[in-house]
C-alpha cells in the first residue's frame, strides 16, 4: 500500500511505502444450551491466545457464579454444576473485554425422575394372551 502526504497548499509530498498485516484470531466458544440440574456443564474457548480468560454464571434469581478457567494451551474450558432450572446467562471475558455474542444463554430443566413402565410382555406377572 501506498499513502501519499501532502502540504496544505499542495507544494510539498511525502511518499510512503507501508506494509501492514493484521491477523484477527478466530476464537469459538462452545457449551450446551441445554443442561440439567446437577450435571456439569462445559464451556470452551478455543483459539484464546495469550491472555486471561474469565467466565461468570447468573442463574435465574441473579446470583454470580464466578468459574475456575483452566487453560489448555489456547483453549480455556470452566465448568458449571447448575442448582435451579431456568434461563441462565455466561458472561465471557478475555482480557478484560466481552467477547462477541457475551452473555450467552443457556436453559437448565429438572432431573428426570425415574420411569415406571408396564404393559403386556414386561413385567414377568400379570395376564399374558397367547
Amino acid at each position: 500500500m501506498t499513502l501519499k502526504l501532502r502540504e496544505a497548499t499542495g507544494e510539498d509530498s511525502l511518499e510512503l511505502f507501508v506494509e501492514t498485516m493484521v491477523v484477527a484470531a478466530e476464537y469459538r466458544f462452545t457449551y450446551n444450551e441445554v443442561a440439567q440440574v446437577g450435571k456439569p456443564v462445559m464451556f470452551s474457548l478455543e483459539n484464546a491466545g495469550d491472555g486471561v480468560t474469565e467466565v461468570t454464571v447468573s442463574d435465574p434469581s441473579g446470583r454470580e457464579y464466578v468459574l475456575a478457567v483452566s487453560e489448555d494451551g489456547k483453549t480455556h474450558r470452566a465448568e458449571f454444576q447448575p442448582k435451579t432450572n431456568g434461563l441462565h446467562a455466561v458472561s465471557v471475558l478475555w482480557n478484560g473485554a466481552p467477547i462477541v455474542g457475551s452473555p450467552f444463554t443457556f436453559s437448565v430443566r429438572p432431573r428426570a425422575g425415574p420411569l415406571k413402565i408396564w404393559g403386556r410382555g414386561i413385567a414377568k406377572e400379570g395376564i399374558r394372551i397367547f
